[in-house]
């Protein structure tokens, strides 16, 4: 379906659509040609879609409502323990629809957790991790040669030694 996108016409395309008449694919095609989504991003929000409305506690997107939305978000989040950036993309999964519905989503006063940024991480320079791997580090010779042998596999493969 979205491979022969080249053939469609935005002359062709609804400005909004039906929530009860309309496919994924409908919604996929408004969302390329009417809100300009990426072709991949596109496939991911239908993909969220596919998982959305055959989760356990589902979204229908046939008969989108605040409720039925904010009940499964709710359940990801204290249930499943999902985490802020799933919770992100089911979010904007859900405006492309509205948006595809000429939804007004000003009503819908839902903001998903903030991401945790990520901390920054301390890469030891090359000289660093030869005179690591190269130290002694026991006077048994088994036990210094099993601790180098590890520290070798660690930097060269990215196994983790035990605390």
């Amino acid at each position: 379906m979205l491979n022969s996108i080249e053939n469609l016409s935005r002359l062709d395309s609804p400005i909004s659509l039906n929530s009860k008449d309309a496919s994924f694919d409908d919604v996929a095609i408004h969302a390329l040609l009417r809100q300009r989504l990426s072709k991949s991003t596109v496939e991911k929000r239908m993909r969220y879609a596919r998982f959305m409305e055959k989760h356990s506690c589902p979204v229908d997107f046939r008969n989108p409502t605040y409720e039925n939305f904010i009940r499964h978000i709710d359940y990801r989040e204290q249930i499943e323990f999902s985490g802020a950036s799933a919770l992100s993309h089911e979010w904007k999964t859900m405006k492309t629809f509205l948006n595809a519905y000429g939804i007004p989503i000003t009503n819908w006063n839902y903001k998903p957790p903030s991401i945790p940024k990520t901390k920054a991480r301390v890469i030891p320079s090359p000289d660093i991790v030869h005179k690591m791997i190269h130290q002694k580090y026991s006077k048994d010779e088994y036990e210094n040669a099993f601790i180098q042998y590890t520290l070798m596999h660690s930097f060269m493969i990215g196994w983790r030694n035990p605390s």
